[in-house]
This record gives C-alpha cells, structure tokens and sequence, in this order.
C-alpha cells in the first residue's frame, strides 16, 4: 500500500522563523514543501529557502555519521582523515574532555552557536550556565548590532517598525524590511501596505527591491547619520511643527538639566525636576498640579542655571543643516527638506482612531533603520537617533507609527511591560541597554567589559584568544564548542579565525555540513535537518477574523515530517545526553531547572508542566511539555500531524500596541540620554581605575560615544589615499541569514541565478566603471582599508550609488569537502576590519561600509 500524507510542520530556514509548513510525503520520503494556509504567520505562503527544504534534507554532502579526527594537523589545506564512530565513543571522548575543564577553569570551554540555532529548544545559553562557562558566544552578532536604540528608548528588542496597517509614509533606511531578505510574512505586510496606498521612501546606496516600488534615494555609504541628523534639525528649525504636546507628556524633554549634563533633581524625593510655566517654579515630574511644562527656556534653581532636556537637545541639532547634510551623505538639501516636511505632514499630528473601544493617537509615519545603516561605527547613536525623528512627532508605539517589537521570548521584554517605566518616570532600559556588571580582569572573552551594551561579539572572542594581553585575560581557552554558526566565514577574514581555533586542545562541532569550522574540529557530531526534528517556537501576527482584526499569537510544532536518514541527533538530545555525562542536567542550576525558568530557551513551560529535575527527556515530550503549557492538558501535538490546525491564541487588536500598557501619562521616552551619560561616566570611571581601555581606542575617544544626544561622530582612523569608494552589502531572498544550509541548495542556486544578476558579482555604478575602464565581466580586485580584498567580475548598474562597490550576501565557502556549489562567489567580510578600533564602542557592531579600492586584476 503506498503511503501518502501531508504532514505539517514548522519551517526554519531563516533566522526566527515564523512560517508554517505542510510537507507531502510519499512512502516516506518527502517530494514537497508548502506554506500552511491556517498558520497566521504567513497564511500560506513560502519563500523559496522553505520551498526548498527538501534539497537541504536530502544533500548527499552532509555529515552522516559522528567522525573522529586522524590528521593531528589542523588547516583548510590538510585532510583530517576521519574515522567513523559510534554516538558512544563521540560523547564520551566529548564528554571526558568538558568534565576536565571543567574542573580546571570553566572558563576554558567556549561555546559558538549561529543563526541556524533558531527554532531549536534549546540554544545553548543554559548548557554554559550549568556548565559554568561566561563564554557563551553567538557568531551572528558583529553585523547585527541593531539592538541597542529600542532596548535605550522603547524598551524592546527591534523597532521602531511601520505599521502595515496604518503607516501611510515610511522611510526605510538600510533596510530592506524583509522583502528583501525573503520573508514570506514580511513580503506580505509591505505589499498589503503599499497596496493600500502607503508611501514608501528608500534611503540606500543600492536601489533594494523595496525601492523600486517606491521613492529611492541614494546616499553616500557609511553616513547615514547626518540624514538622520539633517531630518531633525528641519523638523526643529526650518518645519517648526512638531507634536508638543506628546514631547511635554511623553518625553522627558521637560526635565531640567543642569550644568553637570544630568537630572536637576528635588532635594528630598531624589526626583527629576520640570518647570511649570502657570506656576513659575520647578516641580517633578509626576507632580498632579502641573500645568503647563517649558520645552525650552533657561532657569535658575538654587542659584544654578539649568534647561529643559529638549532645549539642550534642539540646540544640539543646530549645526546639521540640509546643507551639511548634503555634504556627507551627497543627497542634495532640498530633497532631505522635501523628505521631511511629508513626513511631518503624514504624521498627521494631533488625530486619533479608537481601537476596542481603547482611544489611541494616530500617527501614520515612520523612520525605520535596519543592519545596512546601523552597522557603522556609530551604530548605537544612529539607532537612537532614528527613535527620536518618530519622537518629534509622536509617532512610536501607537497605530500608524514605528512601533517597538519581541524577538525571542527569552532575550525579550513581553509586549505590555516593554514601555514600564524606571524610577525617573522614564521608559527603562530592557534587553541590550542593561549593561554588562563591570569586572575587572575579565571573566569573559568578548570584551564586553570595556562595551558593556554591545551584542554579541565573536570578533572580539577570536581577537582577545589571540591578544590575551590586550584584554587582560588570564586563563587559556582549551576547548570549544561548534554548532549551527560559521566564525571562520561569519565574522571577517578567515585566516585570524583559523589561527585562533587552532590554539584549542579538543574542538568538537554538531554539524549539518563539512564547512569550516568543522573541517578544524577533532570529533564531529551529525546533526538532523528540520525536516527530521521535533521543536516548537511562537509567532504572532495581525490577522482579519469575523470578529475583526486580532492579534494573533500561534505555536508553531515541527516534528520529523521523515524518519532521520542518517545516523544523526538534534542539539536538543546532544546537550541532555551531554549534560547527564557531566553532571550538570539534573538538581537545581541544571540544564533542566534552567530550561524551567525561561531565561535561557525560546519555549517556556509553565506548572504542572515543568521538566522534572531528576530525569532525561526527548525532544518529542519537552514539545508536548510546552504544548500543553499553552494550550491545556488536551493539546496533543502527535495529532495534529496531519491535520491543518494551528494552535492560536487571539488577543484584541490594541495589544498589537505598547501604548497599551503605558498609555499617555503612564510613562515617557528619553528624547534625552542621561542613563546613557551616566553610563559613559561610570565605565571611564571604572576603566581608569583599573588602568584599562579597549584595544585600540583612546578612552576619551571611546566615551564620547556616551552622548545624551546624538551627534556627528568621525571613525576612528581615516582611510589611506587612494580608498575613494566604499563596499556596501545586503541579504538576498535565497540565502539570507546562511541557515538551513542555503549556500549548498542547488534550488536555490538555480532561482537566484537566474531572478538575481547583483550576486557572485562586484556590483559598479555605470559612471563608476566608465571612469576606471571598466566593462561587464571583467575581473577586478576590491582591497579593503583594512588588509584584506577580494576578486569578481564587473556588474554594471546604475541601481548603485556612485561611490558604492556592491557585494551581495556572505558567499565564498573555502572548504574543500563540502558541497562543490557552496563554493562559489564573493567572501564580503573578507574586507571587513580585523581590529576593535574600528567597531562601534556602543552596539560592537562592525564598519559595514569600509573604503576599498578597485583595480583590474
């Protein structure tokens, strides 16, 4: 009897994925992958990477079996002649290793992991901490450093972000708010919303797919900045309309600064001050009988001179005139004052729209900055500045406006308590502005000693292994831990990397492929593919119901749509297994109680359905764990296998909002960043003691980062002559992200061959290349200001800025046992910068638009 089904699943070939699936299945081998038409999330719809999961399920080049090393000499260039092995052998010598040190130096053991981790139960996270280890190290973090302005200003962990529903204007800058990157979901939000009429302006050295369905304006790589800068100081100084009183209600550009840049401060309450204009004397700011509070202005309280928040920061915007602007960022004056008189005039300041029967402002405009703008090294700044254009006219986290959004529920603020505010009445920092606790010598390799509001940092890790000196390090890294991320090809150019991993004793790694890192490693563990897997995650989205719209919030199953074709594990039952050997998966501070606590892992569970402390369990019960956890005791996600039912919770439309919980006279935004002075004041303080700085920065230099308002920052070293252009990157649709092993899909090879001519190729401006001689196809050579430099053929376009040198995705794969079509292409963080001088000091993001030059090769 022939065996036909649909299974439905989850798909995870991206970062955070959202997207439900339904495989269909042919005596037991999988010959299709389609959207789930009932997951609200995406309604159906697939981007090609989850189209395409069959080819990553059934890659002949995949790791089948755990494999010992036999070559002692480590290098891309050598075999390391593997040897099967049994899952025994593998754990135990795996095992013997980790429990030696950890009775040495935790320390020692550093753990990798990737954006390929997304969708698994557990990350990795509460492993180090049962272990003991401060070196949990995630590989994508020194190109994702867009974090830290909504964790200072909103509270949550990406945004602002439009609003598909409401937004009628939208400026998107370095981004392509995922479109761009594939996403189904994403896709859909932005074409519904231009569908419906919104204006969309794209502010990009390239002219992205959004972009061609709206206004595109190119702008100098790397200076973004002065844009932002430039739209604030037309709004301020030449518009002089802007929503005052969601500035006076909902900012603290009220409070009184004094002298020292800090909080005039009420001698017995410790509260920040306002002056009541009606009253004529100071008051604080949850006082009941203010009136009418002064925005601008000079005062005298006890003798000294103090000023609004706002006045200081609005005098802070004077010099970044449309003109300067024009001068940086070559977009000519008159077109960045067009740009923000629309977008003050579609902001409609002052309307409303009521929502469940809830009044909210309507604020329909907003300015949202992704990973091509933020990542410079002025990141942290430019991302809060961004917040602040949306402040100037009320538009954050009401209908219409940027709203603050969730990403992992365990790296998260939940939606309603993201706008909470801190004892000064202002919105508390959350997420990535909770700094890291000063300690000196460093516990931790990723410098986040000397950055303590930085993501995550792997550059650092591999610097600091090999300058242990410049960090202060004093214990030796012996053994590392490999799986679902690439820090040879993640991070910047491969040699360092290799040098640094090759001073490990014992290097294992959970693998899909033979790629890099795993070539280095001595003992290599095969891992399932998510066709071959059991997990559970969440998703939310804003969907039409007969009751109306709702705010929908799903749990997503995935469960082996195949049997395993190999001999392979999921993470999951490796860190048990793993945890079990060495005595840190049971009693409470294991993997287990950890795992319960929610801090460490994507799923939460909640009594009675909480992992016990004195047992080992399958990915299959810890899904029916959570499952249950949600949605009851008769949630059974084995039957659900065949059935299009996705298990959804529908909350009201106006939780789609923080407002929300915080609504006007609850909380207020810091258009002023004095947490983030103080900050900067009390880590200079810290590093002079202790006689330290960060490699290669001067410590005045490094915290004049720590500015209450944002300013005009210059890099911290110029480039040589002759390095007049500037490389630029993007994510493409096929292989965004580099997870479920896109690189190696001959599916997704042929799409993007022939719907995408801007990969493999150096992307020049038609002017550009008349200018040096150039024509399509001819091989160049693009070297970095900062060493290293790369090879392609010539693309002529004139979808590219003049001083732009585009270079698609991340590809260039150098291990010579992985699937041949992985090999293919342009290795771009190959011209990225090897040094920490060059990094953003707040976000720890990279220069992502480092000056190159061009010459044929």
């Amino acid at each position: 009897v022939t065996q036909d089904e649909w299974v439905y699943s989850w798909c995870r070939q991206c970062a955070l994925p959202p997207c439900g699936i339904k495989a269909h299945v042919r005596d037991g081998v999988a010959v299709k992958v389609e959207g789930d038409p009932q997951c609200p999330t995406n309604q159906g719809m697939l981007c090609s990477r989850g189209h395409s999961a069959i080819m990553t399920l059934y890659n002949p080049y995949r790791v089948k079996t755990p494999l010992k090393r036999t070559n002692p000499k480590k290098g891309l260039d050598q075999d390391p002649g593997w040897k099967e092995i049994s899952w025994e052998e593998a754990l135990d010598t795996i095992s013997k290793e980790l429990r030696r040190v950890r009775a040495e130096d935790p320390r020692k053991f550093v753990f990798n992991n990737g954006f390929a981790r997304c969708g698994s139960m557990l990350e990795g996270m509460e492993f180090c901490a049962a272990f003991g280890t401060p070196n949990y190290v995630e590989v994508d973090g020194p190109t994702c450093s867009v974090h830290f302005g909504s964790s200072l200003v909103l509270g949550n962990f990406t945004g602002p972000r439009f609003d598909d529903r409401y937004t009628n204007y939208t400026i998107l800058m370095g981004q392509g708010s995922t479109a761009n990157g594939g996403y189904a979901a994403g896709t859909r939000e932005i074409m519904d919303a231009l569908e419906r009429g919104m204006k969309l302006v794209v502010v990009d050295p390239r002219c992205s797919v959004e972009a061609s369905k709206g206004e595109w304006i190119p702008i100098r790589p790397g200076s973004d900045m002065a844009f932002v800068l430039a739209l604030q100081h037309v709004i301020l100084y030449e518009i002089g309309r802007y929503d005052a009183d969601f500035l006076k209600t909902r900012t603290n550009g009220p409070y009184l600064i004094g002298p020292d840049g800090h909080y005039v401060r009420h001698k017995a309450s410790g509260k920040p001050l306002m002056w009541d204009v009606a009253a004529g004397k100071a008051k604080t700011f949850d006082d009941p009988t203010v009136q009418d509070v002064a925005l601008e202005g000079e005062y005298t309280m006890s003798g000294v001179p103090c000023r609004p928040a706002f006045q200081i920061y609005r005098d802070a915007m004077a010099p970044y005139t449309p003109k300067w602007a024009e001068e940086k960022t070559s977009i000519p004056a008159v077109t960045i004052r067009r740009i923000a008189r629309e977008f003050v005039d579609a902001a409609r300041i002052g309307s409303t729209i009521t929502l469940d029967g809830m009044a909210f402002p309507l604020r329909p405009a907003c300015l949202q900055a992704g990973r091509g703008a933020i990542t410079q090294y002025y990141g942290g700044n430019l991302h809060t500045a961004v917040v602040l254009v949306n402040m100037l006219v009320g538009a954050l986290d009401v209908p219409g406006g940027g709203r603050g959004t969730t990403g992992p529920p365990h790296k998260s603020t939940p939606p309603p308590l993201a706008l909470k505010p801190d004892a000064d009445g202002v919105v508390a920092p959350k997420v990535e502005a909770v700094p890291r606790a000063f300690e000196f010598p460093p516990n931790q390799l990723d410098g986040k000693t000397y950055m303590p509001f930085s993501h995550d940092n792997p550059h650092v890790v591999y610097h600091a292994i090999l300058h242990p000196d410049q960090y202060h390090i004093g214990y030796k890294p012996e053994v590392l831990m490999l799986w679902a991320g690439n820090p040879v090809l993640r991070m910047y150019r491969p040699e360092p990397v290799i040098d640094a991993m090759r001073t490990f004793k014992f290097v294992f790694a959970l693998s899909y492929s033979f790629d890099e890192p795993t070539e280095l490693a001595d003992v290599v563990l095969p891992e399932t593919t998510s066709l071959e897997r059991w997990s559970c995650g969440g998703g939310a989205a804003l969907i039409d119901t007969k009751a109306g719209p709702k705010n929908a919030v799903a749990r997503l199953i995935a469960r082996p749509v195949v049997k395993p074709l190999y001999d392979t594990r999921q993470v999951d039952e490796v860190f048990m297994e793993l945890g079990r050997r060495i005595g840190i998966l049971f009693g409470p501070g294991g993997i287990n109680d950890l795992f319960n606590s929610g801090r460490y892992a994507p799923p939460r569970v909640q009594d009675p359905y909480k992992l016990a402390l004195d047992r080992q369990y399958t990915p299959k019960e810890i899904v029916n764990l959570v499952v249950k956890s949600d949605f009851g005791p008769k949630a059974d996600p084995e039957a659900l296998r065949n059935k299009a039912s996705c298990l959804v919770k529908y909350l009201p439309h106006k939780l789609f909002y923080p407002y929300t919980g915080f609504p006007a006279g609850k909380t207020r935004y810091p258009i002023y960043q004095d947490y983030l002075k103080r900050a900067g004041e009390e880590l200079y303080a810290n590093l002079k003691a202790a006689g330290a700085t960060l490699p290669g920065w001067k410590l005045d230099a490094m915290i004049a980062h720590y500015q209450p308002v944002p300013v005009w920052l210059e890099p911290n070293r110029s480039a040589p002559a002759g390095y007049d252009l500037y490389a630029i990157n993007w994510k493409t649709a096929q292989f965004s992200f580099g997870a479920g092993a896109t690189l190696e899909n001959p599916w997704l090879q042929e799409v993007s061959a022939q719907f995408d001519p801007y990969v493999l190729v150096v992307c020049l401006n038609r002017k550009t290349a008349r200018a040096r001689g150039l024509r399509d196809g001819d091989e160049v050579w693009v070297e970095s200001m900062y060493g290293g430099k790369v090879r392609g053929k010539v693309k002529i376009s004139d979808l590219f800025h003049t001083e732009a040198v585009g270079i698609a995705g991340n590809y260039g794969h150098i291990s010579k046992q992985m699937n041949p079509g992985a090999r293919v292409g342009i290795h771009f963080n190959t011209l990225m910068s090897t040094e920490p001088g060059d990094i953003d000091p707040i976000s720890g993001g990279f220069d992502g638009a480092p000056k190159v030059r061009l010459y044929k090769a």
